[in-house]
């Protein structure tokens, strides 16, 4: 069973004062309150982009080398257990290099080779295969490593998680604040759901792109691979009726 810490965080913004109208058309006493959810897990999958680097002379021999490196880590990958849904191409680029002049600088009327480059991004979904994955795709030819992204299988039962409690949060310290000021607390007049952290920006390696030597060899030790957790915050803002003004 995953572990799951949820902690609750609260802001709160306190309004005693006619902010809405009964029916009558008499003015209403209202509590304005912001509560805030937070929720810790750990994740249960990786995304990584990775990819080959490779220079030769000609166009065809360096897209051709290119090609195969690609294919291998694509096969490898597949053997690992990566489904082809979860693996996308991404940036295919070939660029002519450049000699230098005699007074050292690029000389752009001769190209001495070309460079070939193409990435690949794969959502491991054994969160515990990251490291022998990563340390697998080198050994099939992959030399750059542009970073891994964190994430949850199944996002959305844990956000619903941060809004339960950001409503729980602010229905508390309503309460709390009628009964301190002498007050009762009524019916809720409106709600109005706040900002959610996005999935897309949590758990991720914000390292530059590593590339390393062109020459095959297969790493003889999985990648080390700490996951840590990832946190989802949800705000909410709650209006209440309030009653027994004195």
């Amino acid at each position: 069973m995953r572990r799951l810490m949820i902690a609750t965080l609260a802001t709160l913004s306190l309004l005693v004062g006619p902010a809405a109208w009964a029916d009558d058309g008499s003015p209403l006493r209202t509590i304005d309150i912001s509560g805030q959810g937070e929720v810790s897990v750990p994740p249960d999958m990786a995304t990584v982009t990775l990819g080959v680097r490779v220079e030769a002379e000609t166009e065809a021999a360096t897209m051709d080398e290119a090609s195969a490196r690609t294919a291998a880590v694509l096969d490898g990958l597949a053997a690992k257990g990566v489904a082809e849904a979860d693996v996308q191409s991404g940036t295919i680029r070939l660029t002519p290099r450049y000699g230098q002049n005699i007074l050292g600088g690029t000389d752009y009327s001769n190209i001495v080779g070309f460079t070939a480059t193409n990435t690949i991004t794969a959502k491991i979904r054994d969160i515990n295969a990251v490291g022998e994955v990563l340390s697998a795709t080198v050994g099939d030819g992959a030399n750059m490593v542009q970073g891994i992204r964190f994430g949850l299988q199944d996002e959305d039962s844990v956000r619903d998680e941060a809004r339960r409690r950001a409503v729980a949060e602010a229905m508390r310290l309503a309460a709390l604040y009628a009964d301190a000021a002498g007050m009762e607390l009524g019916s809720v007049v409106r709600i109005t759901d706040g900002s959610i952290s996005d999935g897309s920006n949590y758990g991720m390696v914000a390292e530059p792109m590593m590339e390393m030597a062109s020459s095959r060899s297969a790493p003889q030790m999985a990648v080390p691979v700490a996951p840590g957790e990832i946190t989802i915050y949800s705000s909410i803002s709650m209006v209440f009726e309030l009653s027994g003004v004195n």
